[in-house]
């Protein structure tokens, strides 16, 4: 298929597989290059001073086993590759879903991002050279980049611990990315209700979804191995079941894998003495918790 640009003065509309129309008359109307499979294009303008002068830039994933610049200058386009990037898959949608990023800084150095096992960043003209952005990053999607005299901003959606997060290439004094909130206390409770154990029935099945924990008292016999059986019902989220001795989670009993739903997986834990213990979700510690209460002679 083609990848169809549209340019009205100084703005540009990308027509893509999954495109949108535009209700306006386009000045020019015209392919940029016959791709398998695109997936998301991000254009950004970067204007030489007059309408006759502006340079276009439009990225995306050629199907091919690569990210692409496609450039629009002195009335004809010209395609340069960014980086080598496994084929996303056609059919992903929604906030996940593989993208890319583009944007140019005052200059003329074309920054490009896009989604392969995490978040990449290049930088160049006719070639591009990675951009180191360390290990934070492997775990983004949703990458959005813009530009100013002080350098160039990252943005990307972080899953694991579910952040927006924002990367800043230049000089940040005095660059403000939000006005400070006032003082906020973040309580954290232990979970479930003090006479969790109390009638001595087994309670080990657990479900997570939407964020929380459904059940938040787990019963296990005291004095013998048990086995934990966790639904995670969250779709591409990843959770966990870690066992502390108390809410201050500082000393470990137990510490789950962590995995994303949709899936259930079974938790073999050692045995405990009889008492009240904390759980908790490590990737999300202050919103899903819970108490495990170790019972002589639960059945």
């Amino acid at each position: 298929m083609s990848v169809l640009v549209g340019l009205l003065g100084k703005r540009f509309i990308v027509h893509g597989a999954r495109g949108f129309g535009v209700q306006r008359k386009l000045e020019l109307f015209v392919p940029v290059k016959d791709v398998a499979s695109p997936r998301q294009f991000v254009i950004a303008v970067a204007s030489a001073g007059t309408v006759a002068g502006d340079v276009g830039y439009a990225t995306y994933y050629t199907g091919a086993g690569a990210v692409e610049l496609a450039t629009w200058k002195d009335g004809g386009w010209s395609t340069s590759k960014v980086a080598d990037a496994a084929d996303p898959d056609p059919l992903a949608a929604g906030n996940l879903a593989p993208g890319t990023a583009v944007t140019v800084d005052g200059a003329g150095t074309v920054y490009v991002s896009w989604v392969d096992g995490g978040i990449h960043l290049a930088s160049g003209t006719s070639t591009f050279a990675a951009v180191d952005i360390g290990h934070t990053v492997t775990t983004g999607v949703g990458p959005s980049l813009s530009s100013s005299d002080a350098g160039v901003a990252l943005s990307w959606y972080e899953t694991e611990q579910q952040n927006q997060m924002i990367g800043f290439l230049g000089d940040l004094q005095e660059v403000l990315v939000a006005q400070p909130s006032p003082s906020l206390t973040i309580a954290q409770t232990t979970g479930g209700s003090t006479d969790c154990g109390a009638d001595g029935k087994l309670a080990l099945d657990l479900e997570a979804k939407g964020t929380v924990f459904l059940q938040t008292c787990l019963v296990a016999p005291a004095g013998e191995p048990f086995t934990i059986t966790f639904d995670n019902q969250d779709a591409g989220v990843p959770h966990n079941v870690a066992v502390y001795t108390d809410s201050a989670a500082t000393e470990s009993l137990f510490v789950g894998e962590t995995f994303p739903g949709v899936a259930t997986q079974d938790y073999d834990v050692d045995a405990l003495d009889a008492g009240s213990y904390f759980f908790r979700c490590d990737v999300h510690p202050t919103v899903m918790t819970g108490t495990l209460a170790a019972v002589k002679g639960a059945k």
